[in-house]
Parts: structure tokens; C-alpha cells; sequence
């Protein structure tokens, strides 16, 4: 049995952008004065912030220390100390719309950073931007001077606006969806600036209808290769291209009853899961795209837990768990819901719905933006093999799964396309193929978010069933192989010789006996030779143009073959040629013959028009010269004839090849009838009398 193995290890590689670090998004302010700080390894709550809003918010921190620079709820820009930068109100972002801040750096530049905000459910103001200033305040920082509210782009946007590294990692993508449209747009964001010129990618569904249908979260994976849509109707999952900036879509995602609006989603650290929340019924669930395959994706559909109430939005945190908020109208929870283990499959990645306390302040809808490619991870690796036992068809084929470390989740593939059974998540199953063949059988191991597949071929075997056919018999000049099928381990026929084929050259009676894995066969046929036999078509002929000849060999073979492929136990020829017939008899002797044919050119003649002659009178009838055969209509075989009376006259003239013609003419007498001037007269001398002929006659 040949077996591959194939080991793949998921490993991200990113190039860190030099002002994007590992500790900017340390500090939290977002919901109803609630906030968090991650310096600690563990967050801790925080009721210093000025930030109180419905929807969405962002942060920014110092990279090396990790403590606040200033945060903004889209209308508003605070610095460390919580005071409103001189110039940081009157921002277009809004408190209704789901993501309309992010804070991004400006590559190259240090103290600046670009802020980005979105007008709610497709408003006027579209996407903006400011520029915050570090080194302005004394280091407190302020929006540069001319550089705010920046119009971007006034069209209709849906809600979701996020933002990644792009590949060479001395920049940024800042990525939306247009509304009334299914067009991305994937602004570059480099040493260079913003470049206003989008990326333009079509992709995925039209979002239109109620601008409330835009509500929902985007985000891109920490590796940034699968961005995540997610409104009140559907979710979608993309690849992203974070070379080029283009986007195209790898599956939908509908939720689980009719009437579920959806809001928030998320990537795990190691970007091999995805979580989507379901607004009204609270639950939130895990797809593994490690497959890259949208039905399994789809089939990897888990619930994981439900919320408190209504589950709003999830975002990954510095520690790389998942935050989920709950909340709806005047409710408000103190606690946000915690996926614990983000990267591990199925329910073992343990969601708990109170676990970060909030203190005295609430979450409402969102959490803060984050550019989550500071969250990545890289998974760690696992190896995997296994074998398996009994290859006979109808029998249990067993498999033995091992992986250094333990592998959480079992993927198998037997397969046996025709079963309704070829897959199975067990470590250790069974599965009885369906027909004897040679089978491909892949088995995937995974340790959080990394895969070893391993690639094994077997052949399933039938228990042996030898058949050399009836007994027959066969042209004595023609050598007759059996043939005992391929696949057997071994063979021996009665003469002691192991081929899987025998060749037959006299009369006798033959065995074979077949082994392989699943037991032994045998079978006895006789053969008798027939001797070779021929054909005649007769002569070479030929025959006049007209006439035809029938060709035969004969009745009673059971196959005839002529010379234009027809298949009838005789041929009419009408043609000169060369014709000829294979035929085969009961035993499969064949024979064959040819004949040739030659048909004589037509000819004709003319004897001259019908006339018509004065009684009395005669005309000479001729016939062409040089003929070998000459027949008038009364038997004279001259090759002319004299025609006196009324009547049909033919010739008929033979040439060498006894090839006739014929041809006929009708010959007519006349009378001069009397009294041609009439009937004697008298008349007076010196008069005039006209004359005139009988008008029957021309001249």
C-alpha cells in the first residue's frame, strides 16, 4: 500500500509596521463610561472616561508603554487627561452608526495619525478625516490645523468601516462597503499619505433597501487575509489580496431563522475562526476556515454559547479573547460576555457571558475599533499519522489516528465518494466502502487553528471471482487469450504458468485459480479450435451503364463487412470498382474477397425527327455506322431501312461491349386532294377570276 504524507503548518508571516507595535490598543473607552486597561495582562476596569455612546468608538495608546494618547467617539476627540483637544468637537462621525471611528497612524510620521469617520446609515457626510497632532498641547495633542473634516468621499456608505496592515507592512488598507451597491472600496494608506483613489472590488451581495440594514460590524483577520461581513440580514466571508487591496467573496453565512438580525463578528488571534453573533436570540457562533472549502465552512456551523440577551458586538482583545457586549434600549449590562480560548474548535473554546466586570458603568451596543493585526498569532504545529486495517469489500476498514500533541479535532475522508458516510470526526473510525476500487483517504489533524494532513492510499478488494467466459470455439489460425482480470495477488493456471492472461493455441480444456488478500477463486472453460475457411465473389465482370450486379459470398455467417462499411449478406454493385467483403463465421474465423467491376459508358443515336411523307412517296431511315448489331422493328438487320407507309419505325444498335440503344421516330402519308382551283367554270371575255388554291396547302 503506497502512503504520502503531508504535513502543513500554518505559520503567518507579517511584516510589523514600524509604528505598529504591540500595545496600542491597551486602553479601552467605549458604551456608557465604561472602559478597560490591558496593561496587566488582565483587564481591569476603568470609570475615567468621558466616552458615552450607542455605537462605536476608538482608542489609541503608545506602543512601547501602552498607556492612553487619546480616544474619540467619532464626534468628539479626548486626550490622555480627558480633556477635549482644543479643536476635537464637531467631528462627522455619529453615535448611531456602527463603526464610524478609527484611528490609523500615519506611516513615516511618527506623531500623526489619521482619524476616519463615518456619517450613520449612509449619510451626507460619507467618510472624513483629521489629522491628530501628538507634538501640538505640549504632547497632549490636538487636531492639526486644516487638516479636519476632511471630505474623503460624500456617497452612501453602509456602517462598516475597519482597517489592516497591508503586505509589505509599511502601511495601511482602510476598507468600506458602498451602499446601493456590492462594491468594496480599499483606500492605501502609506509614507505617502491617503491615497483618495480606492481599490474597487465587486464582490459578494447588494447591499440596499432600509439604510437599517447596513447596521453590523466588519473586521479584517489579524493575518489579513479574510475580511468578515456582517449587517442585520446576513454575514459574508471574503478573501482579502492585501497586496493589491482586492476583495472577492468565499462564502455566505445566513442566519439560523428568518427574523435574527445580526450585528457583531470576529476572528480568533490565529485567524482559523470565525464568531458571529445573532442579535435577537443572543447566540453566538464559531466556523472553522481553515478548510477554504465555503460547504465546510458551513458545515463547521457551532454554537458556543448565548449571551446576555441581546448580543451586539465582539471584539478581539490585546490578551487575543473575544469581548462581547449585550445590550438593548434602556438595558444595560456591567459585564461583557469573553470567548476564552478563540482559536480552539468547537465548544471547548469556552464562552463565558459575565466575565469582565465593567464596575458601575455599562456596555451599550459597541467596542472600541481596532486595527486587530497586533492581535495575530501563530499557531502552533502538529504532527499526525495513521494506519489502517481490512481492505475486503464488505468488511469494516479500520483506521488508527496518532498526532504529537493530542489533536483536538479529527477530520476524515475516506474517499468513497458514493457513500453517504465518508466523513467522520471520530479519532479512531470505521467505514465499509462501497465498491472495490483504489481509495484516497485523507485524515486532518488540528491543534488549535494548525492542520497536519495526512494522505493515504488503499484498495479495497473484492473476494476473488474468477470468470474465463463460456465454453467456445475459435479459428484454428488465430490465437485465443484468456484473461483472468487484473488485481490478484497471484495466479496458476494448468500448466503451472502465473500470468494473468493464457494464451490458447490448440484445443484442450483450461483452469485458473486467483488469490488475493480476501481468498482464492477458480474457473474451467474449453475451447475448441475451427478450421479457417474462404470466400468467392466469383469473376472479375462487367456489366452495361444502367445495369447492375448483385455480390455474394455466401449465407449464413454471423458478420459481414463490405468495402463502405455496410453490414447485408449481399452488395449491389452499380459502379465500376473494386469491391470486397470480410465475413466471420460462429467461431470468429474470418475470410475475405475481391472482385472488380467494370460498367460501360451509355451511348445513344437519333434516327431524325417524326415527318410526315406524300402517299406514294418513301424516306431512307440510317442507323449510325460501325455498330456490331443493327434490329429494325420488323427483324431486318440492316443498318438502314427504307419507310413507305404510315407508322412507328425504331432502331435498336449493339455496340462490342452487347451495350444496346434505341430510338424511334412516327413517319405520316398525305393525299393531293382534287380540285385544287375548284370546279370548271365559264366567264365573259376581258373579265377577271382569282384563283386559289385549296388551303390546306402551304405552297
Amino acid at each position: 500500500m503506497k502512503r504520502i504524507g503531508i504535513t502543513i503548518i500554518i505559520i503567518f508571516v507579517f511584516s510589523v509596521n514600524p509604528v505598529f507595535a504591540q500595545k496600542e490598543s491597551n486602553i479601552w473607552y467605549f458604551g456608557i463610561y465604561a472602559g478597560l486597561d490591558f496593561n496587566s495582562g488582565e483587564p481591569v476596569s476603568l470609570d475615567n472616561g468621558r466616552v458615552s455612546t450607542i455605537d462605536g468608538s476608538a482608542c489609541y495608546s503608545d506602543k512601547n508603554s501602552g498607556q492612553l494618547l487619546f480616544y474619540s467617539d467619532g464626534l468628539t476627540v479626548w486626550n490622555r487627561l480627558h480633556e477635549i483637544m482644543p479643536l476635537g468637537t464637531g467631528l462627522k462621525g455619529n453615535h448611531s452608526c456602527s463603526q464610524t471611528v478609527i484611528i490609523i497612524p500615519y506611516p513615516s510620521h511618527p506623531d500623526l495619525y489619521y482619524l476616519f469617520t463615518l456619517d450613520d446609515d449612509g449619510g451626507p457626510d460619507g467618510l472624513e478625516y483629521s489629522i491628530v497632532d501628538m507634538s501640538l498641547q505640549n504632547g497632549l495633542g490636538d487636531i492639526s490645523p486644516g487638516n479636519k473634516n476632511v471630505l474623503v468621499d460624500s456617497g452612501s456608505f453602509s456602517e462598516q468601516m475597519f482597517a489592516t496592515v497591508n503586505a509589505s507592512g509599511n502601511g495601511f488598507w482602510l476598507i468600506l462597503h458602498r451602499w446601493n451597491s456590492n462594491a468594496f472600496y480599499a483606500y492605501l494608506i502609506n509614507e505617502n499619505g491617503l491615497n483618495t483613489n480606492p481599490v474597487i472590488s465587486y464582490a459578494g451581495e447588494f447591499y440596499t433597501g432600509a439604510i437599517g440594514g447596513s447596521h453590523g460590524t466588519g473586521k479584517v483577520s489579524p493575518n489579513g487575509k479574510y475580511i468578515v461581513m456582517n449587517t442585520n440580514f446576513n454575514t459574508e466571508l471574503f478573501t482579502f489580496d492585501n497586496q493589491s487591496g482586492h476583495i472577492k467573496q468565499l462564502v455566505t453565512i445566513n442566519p439560523s431563522s428568518d427574523n435574527t438580525l445580526r450585528q457583531g463578528c470576529s476572528f480568533s488571534s490565529a485567524s482559523c475562526m470565525l464568531y458571529v453573533s445573532e442579535r435577537v436570540s443572543g447566540k453566538i457562533f464559531q466556523y472553522n476556515i481553515t478548510f477554504e472549502d465555503p460547504n465546510k465552512i458551513l458545515s463547521s456551523k457551532t454554537e458556543i454559547g448565548v449571551g446576555n440577551y441581546q448580543v451586539q458586538s465582539m471584539q478581539l482583545g490585546p490578551d487575543k479573547k473575544v469581548y462581547v457586549t449585550s445590550w438593548w434600549q434602556s438595558i444595560s449590562y456591567h459585564n461583557l460576555g469573553r470567548i476564552e480560548n478563540p482559536n480552539i474548535i468547537g465548544v471547548n473554546c469556552t464562552f463565558s457571558k459575565n466575565a469582565t466586570s465593567l464596575g458601575n458603568n455599562s456596555s451599550s451596543v459597541g467596542l472600541p475599533n481596532i486595527v486587530e493585526n497586533i492581535f495575530q498569532d501563530t499557531p502552533q504545529s502538529v504532527e499526525a499519522d495513521f494506519i489502517s486495517e481490512n481492505y475486503c469489500l464488505g468488511d469494516s476498514t479500520r483506521f488508527f489516528a496518532n498526532s504529537n500533541p493530542e489533536a483536538e479535532f479529527w477530520i476524515w475522508d475516506f474517499g468513497d465518494n458514493q457513500s453517504s458516510q465518508n466523513t467522520s470526526s471520530e479519532k479512531n473510525p470505521v467505514h465499509v466502502y462501497s465498491n472495490p476500487a483504489t481509495y484516497v483517504v485523507t485524515l486532518i489533524a488540528q491543534v488549535a487553528c494548525s492542520n497536519d494532513t495526512v494522505v493515504d492510499t488503499i484498495t479495497i478488494n473484492e473476494y476473488p471471482r474468477v470468470n474465463l467466459g463460456p465454453d467456445t470455439s475459435f479459428c484454428a489460425n488465430t490465437p485465443y487469450l484468456l484473461h483472468a482480470g487484473p488485481g490478484y495477488n497471484s495466479y496458476l493456471w494448468q500448466d503451472g504458468s502465473a500470468d494473468s492472461v493464457y494464451l490458447v493455441d490448440t484445443s484442450g480444456i483450461y483452469w485458473v485459480t486467483v488469490e488475493n488478500e480476501c481468498g482464492t477463486a477458480s474457473d474451467t472453460v474449453e475451447i475448441d479450435y475451427v478450421e479457417s475457411f474462404q470466400i468467392d465473389l466469383g469473376p472479375d465482370t462487367s456489366f452495361c451503364y444502367g445495369k447492375s450486379i448483385t455480390l455474394s459470398p455466401g449465407s449464413g455467417y454471423i458478420n459481414y463487412y463490405w468495402q463502405d462499411g455496410s453490414g447485408d449478406t449481399a452488395y449491389v454493385a452499380t459502379q465500376s470498382g473494386i469491391y470486397w467483403v470480410q465475413v466471420t463465421d460462429s467461431a470468429g474465423c474470418t475470410a475475405s474477397d475481391t472482385v472488380t467491376v467494370e460498367t460501360f459508358m451509355t451511348f445513344d443515336f437519333s434516327l431524325g425527327n417524326d415527318t410526315t411523307i406524300c402517299n406514294g412517296d418513301y424516306i431512307f431511315l440510317n442507323g449510325p455506322e460501325g455498330y456490331a448489331a443493327y434490329l429494325w422493328q420488323d427483324g431486318s438487320d440492316y443498318n438502314s431501312f427504307i419507310a413507305d407507309t404510315a407508322g412507328i419505325y425504331w432502331l435498336e444498335i449493339t455496340d462490342t461491349n452487347n451495350c444496346s440503344a434505341r430510338d424511334s421516330l412516327l413517319l405520316q402519308t398525305d393525299k393531293v386532294p382534287a380540285g385544287i382551283l375548284g370546279t370548271d367554270t365559264l366567264m365573259c371575255k376581258d373579265s377577271v377570276k382569282v384563283l386559289r388554291t385549296h388551303p390546306a396547302f402551304e405552297q
